[in-house]
C-alpha cells in the first residue's frame, strides 16, 4: 500500500515537472506577448492581477474538497486550460483585445489553480516536508528548464 501511494506521488510530481517545463517556456514571455497583441501595460496588470484574485478564491473551494473531487478538479482545470490555450493561439496577431483579455484572464487562473493544488493531492498521499520540497523541486526544475 506504502508503495503504491509513493508512485502515486512520482506521478503527481512527473507530471508537475512537465507542466512546469511548459509554463517556463510561455510565461516568462506572457507580458511581452500580450503586449504584442495590443493590450496596454495597465490592462495586462489588471488582467494578470484578477487572475490572480480569482485563483485564490478557487483554491479556497478546493480546499473543502474530497480528494477525489480534487481529482476531478484538477483534471476539469486542465482541460479548460487547454482549450483556453488554443482559443489564444488561434486569437494571435488578431486585433480582438477584448476576447485576449477575456481568455487570457482565465489561462494564468487555471495555470496558478492547477500548480497550487497539486500540493492538496499530493497531501492526500502523503503528509511531510518532504513531499512539498519535491513539488517545489520539481516545479522549479521544470520551469527553469522551460525558460
Amino acid at each position: 500500500m506504502k508503495k503504491r501511494k509513493e508512485n502515486q506521488g512520482l506521478k503527481i510530481l512527473i507530471f508537475l515537472g512537465i507542466f512546469g517545463f511548459s509554463l517556463g517556456i510561455y510565461d516568462n514571455y506572457r507580458e511581452l506577448w500580450m503586449s504584442a497583441n495590443g493590450l496596454s501595460p495597465e490592462t495586462i496588470s489588471r488582467v494578470i492581477s484578477l487572475s490572480y484574485i480569482i485563483t485564490v478564491l478557487s483554491l479556497l473551494f478546493f480546499t473543502i474538497r474530497s480528494v477525489n473531487k480534487i481529482k476531478e478538479g484538477i483534471t476539469f482545470t486542465i482541460i479548460l486550460k487547454l482549450i483556453t490555450g488554443t482559443t489564444l493561439i488561434c486569437l494571435n496577431n488578431r486585433e480582438l483585445s477584448f476576447f485576449i483579455k477575456f481568455f487570457k484572464f482565465f489561462d494564468i487562473a487555471f495555470s496558478q489553480i492547477i500548480i497550487s493544488s497539486i500540493y492538496l493531492l499530493l497531501m492526500s498521499f502523503q503528509k511531510s516536508d518532504e513531499i512539498y520540497t519535491k513539488k517545489s523541486v520539481a516545479e522549479s526544475l521544470g520551469s527553469k528548464l522551460g525558460f
